[in-house]
């Protein structure tokens, strides 16, 4: 990619000067042999507008050129080439005239793995896991300084830092990887979670550069590991160059007024009660004031995202998506975006942000989905927030746990409201909840049994980075961060202690560490929570018992989050259980036998089965 970054700088160098024509052009190249081999560039200049655009002689030409709204881009469209080609690009104006390179690149036709239900995903903020470089933590250009000590701050972590402890994470037993994004994000405050972007195809300079990041999945695939990026179609920066200078008029959606206080509201699409005033709001309203609303009924900036969310993959060998604030989007849109992904990546898998309390709501977001309108999202995973503030009921502290495992079985009594229930993501918590220790009252006992069925039920589980350390909320101590934002310790030089040895961990912290790596690493090699089938039974006395099952194993779950041991009546169980004749505890390796079990307190006890 050196090649690549002396034609980044030269661009760079060009936008200084009006004398120049081209400031950049987005994207730098494509491939032979893609699917999609029409590309619209979006080309950056100054008062560009009308210029005559040749290309040398190759297998790619160019298809039109069209004004933008505003003087400074232009629209490029060039069918590319089936084969691999290097390319000058000259533009004229008046008496103005540059040539650039563009290539055509060959393909390495890495398979593009997708991820399933037989993966687990390790969720990381990449500015509060490692750093690795130090050099990096403050950039040339970018406003915001690293400053560890400010809480809502840039805190130093980056690329580098991931790919340190990329061994670490295979050994805890997850098999892929979803990085919060990694994009320059060239803002006054707040740049550290990458969710409003200034730059869409180069990587923040702070986390380390474009062939860092390429790098990074290929070392998550030396290990074993998938690599999901986390693309944000809805909604970028208010620093980004867009928003002064809109390519076309409708580019960005018009700012709220101010003293407009209206909140978002997903159920605006399928509401029929929904005012026109709600409607429009979540449809074409900003995210927050700081992140600027992208109109994908713009054509040019429909393809301009496409072709953004297409080029990171192919660039990268990237194996899954996950799509920020999915129904914040035009619906009709967005699904476009989708399809022309799967279309081109059939064995990738996306999964949206679709963040709503009721399954049905949830379900109307998944591709194939029963809907009345007619309405096919495309997508083919969504996140089951509904079975995540089950949990935090189910595992709650006190009474309400047994009432708490009735809505764990509810929730997934809905499960005929998904076109495939299997692929959905499941998960306690995230970057955006409050810490599920804190949630359930910091109880390790509690939250290994918690973790023990999100690691056993339907779907496919989500960790978020400090879990396997009992991270918590809490904000007092060394190097924290808005509660559930908190610093890996060890991640950073002259930290008191490493979380990622078992050295520096504490010894409730290896406690969770370890019984979470023996679930993981356990739940690799079963067949039957990774694809098999799924029969519960509803809770009795607030144990919850289920059954994950296939041709070739069985395994029996018993939650019981209360505080006594019980003894569980198998015989109710018996149209399972009489198939069967012995049984191994998976944490303990102890044998059960199958016409006494007893379920501990405040535990989920896993259950091989044996014939």
């Amino acid at each position: 990619m050196r090649r690549m970054a002396l034609i980044l700088l030269i661009l760079c160098i060009a936008l200084t000067g009006n004398a120049q024509l081209v400031g950049k052009i987005e994207p730098a190249n494509w491939w032979a042999g893609m699917r999609t081999s029409t590309v619209e560039l979006l080309v950056y200049g100054h008062d560009i507008r009308d210029s005559k655009v040749s290309l040398s002689p190759g297998r790619t030409k160019i298809v039109r050129v069209d004004n933008a709204t505003s003087p400074n881009y232009l629209f490029v469209t060039l069918a590319v080439g089936d084969r691999p080609e290097a390319l000058d690009m000259t533009f004229a104006k008046g008496d103005r005239k540059q040539t650039v390179p563009w290539q055509v690149l060959p393909r390495d036709n890495a398979p593009h793995k997708g991820f399933d239900s037989g993966d687990v995903i390790y969720l990381l903020m990449p500015d509060r896991f490692a750093n690795g470089d130090v050099s990096n933590d403050s950039a040339p250009g970018m406003i915001e300084k690293a400053d560890r000590n400010d809480p809502g701050g840039r805190h130093g972590g980056d690329i580098q830092g991931i790919i340190g402890h990329l061994d670490y994470l295979r050994d805890l037993g997850v098999t892929t990887l979803w990085s919060t994004p990694l994009w320059e994000a060239n803002t006054p405050k707040n740049s550290y979670h990458g969710y409003a972007s200034t730059d869409l195809y180069n990587i923040d300079p702070r986390y380390g550069s474009n062939d860092l990041y390429k790098r990074m999945v290929a070392e998550c695939h030396k290990r074993g590991l998938k690599a999901i990026i986390d693309l944000v179609p809805n909604h970028c920066s208010v620093s980004h160059p867009w928003v002064k200078d809109r390519p076309e008029a409708d580019w960005i959606h018009p700012a709220p007024a101010p003293g407009d206080s209206r909140t978002l509201a997903i159920s605006a699409w399928t509401d029929p009660y929904v005012s026109k005033s709600d409607f429009t709001a979540n449809k074409d309203g900003w995210f927050t004031p700081l992140m600027a609303d992208l109109n994908q009924n713009d054509d040019h900036l429909l393809r301009y995202l496409t072709q953004n969310a297409i080029w990171w993959v192919e660039y990268a060998g990237l194996d899954g998506i996950r799509v920020d604030t999915y129904p914040y989007c035009e619906k009709s849109k967005i699904a476009l975006w989708t399809k022309a992904l799967t279309d081109e990546y059939p064995t990738i898998n996306i999964v949206g942000e679709c963040w709503q309390s009721q399954p049905s709501s949830v379900a109307y977001w998944q591709k194939d989905a029963y809907n009345k309108d007619g309405f096919n999202s495309c997508l083919p995973a969504v996140m089951d927030f509904p079975l995540m503030e089950a949990m935090q009921e189910a595992f709650a502290p006190g009474e309400t746990a047994k009432k708490g495992m009735n809505k764990l079985y509810a929730t997934l009594a809905q499960d005929y409201l998904y076109a495939n229930p299997k692929n959905i993501m499941v998960f306690a918590d995230n970057h955006d909840t409050e810490r599920f220790a804190s949630l359930i009252g910091k109880d390790p006992q509690l939250f290994k049994a918690a973790f023990g069925f999100l690691l056993t039920t339907r779907g496919i589980p989500q960790i978020y980075s400090g879990s396997e350390v009992f991270s918590n909320s809490d904000t007092e101590g060394i190097y924290t961060s808005n509660a559930n934002r908190k610093d890996m310790l060890g991640g950073w030089p002259g930290d008191p202690r490493s979380q990622f040895t078992q050295e520096g961990r504490t010894e409730i912290e290896n406690d969770i560490f370890s019984y979470l790596r023996t679930v993981l690493n356990w739940r690799k090699e079963s067949s039957a929570v990774k694809y098999g089938k799924l029969l519960h039974f509803k809770p009795q006395d607030g144990t919850y018992v289920y059954f994950r099952y296939d041709d070739r194993q069985g395994v029996m779950v018993i939650v019981n989050p209360s505080e006594k041991d019980i003894d569980v009546p198998v015989q109710r169980y018996s149209e399972v259980l009489s198939g069967y004749t012995k049984g191994r505890d998976i944490v303990s390796g102890a044998s059960v036998p199958l016409d006494k079990i007893t379920a501990r307190a405040k535990s989920t006890t896993i259950i091989e089965l044996y014939k």
